[in-house]
């Protein structure tokens, strides 16, 4: 089972975020298998292709990621830098859906009926059959037609409206840090870190199930 890892950051965040991601729920992960989408490439696994480097450059910087890389992977995980991932429970919990299927999973952001989308900050899921659509639609499509917002996020979800696939909504995928010690337990994935402590935090909670 081969999972990807994409996730949004910046230059300003490399020395924090992108070296507390390595360092902790990342650092059993190939490092091939990471790809931290920037402004600009740096080695070995920071992706861009000059683009802005604020907010706003988020959904051109996941369009030029499907523009110039087709990655062969079971499941991509969609993540952002300030976002923990449980790699162990994610590998558990994808072992639960047909990867042959076309599989958007995540958590449901409830600000928009339409379109139907998850958060990017709690992370979310395609299979390979979807992410091939994906790009496919991306790579035929206008730039200008699918850079309707600054949300990442949510273009992703207005571009799989027009592509045939299976949603499911998953609360194991947290777009917040934890409230109680259940979410401790289950949770896949928190969002809104902001300290270097809270990386640490969840990242004794793997070392203590080693």
């Amino acid at each position: 089972m081969k999972i990807c890892y994409i996730i949004l950051t910046c230059e300003n965040y490399l020395a924090t975020r992108v070296k507390f991601l390595l360092d902790t729920c990342l650092k059993n992960i190939d490092s091939k298998d990471i790809y931290f989408l920037s402004c600009k490439p740096i080695e070995p696994n920071i992706y861009g292709w000059n683009t802005a480097d604020n907010y706003e450059s988020c959904p051109l910087k996941y369009v030029r990621f499907f523009q110039n890389m087709k990655l062969d992977y079971d499941w991509y995980y969609f993540m952002d830098d300030d976002t923990f991932i449980f790699p162990e429970r994610l590998n558990k919990f994808v072992m639960n859906y047909n990867k042959e299927y076309s599989l958007y999973i995540g958590h449901r952001c409830e600000n928009y009926s339409f379109p139907i989308y998850m958060s990017g900050g709690a992370g979310f899921l395609l299979t390979k059959s979807l992410y091939l659509s994906l790009l496919e639609y991306i790579r035929n499509t206008p730039e200008n037609e699918l850079i309707t917002s600054i949300y990442g996020d949510y273009l992703i979800g207005l571009w799989l409206s027009n592509i045939n696939k299976e949603i499911i909504e998953v609360r194991a995928f947290n777009p917040q840090p934890h409230q109680n010690d259940t979410e401790l337990d289950n949770c896949i994935s928190f969002h809104y870190l902001k300290t270097e402590e809270q990386y640490y935090f969840y990242n004794n909670l793997i070392e203590q199930n080693e």
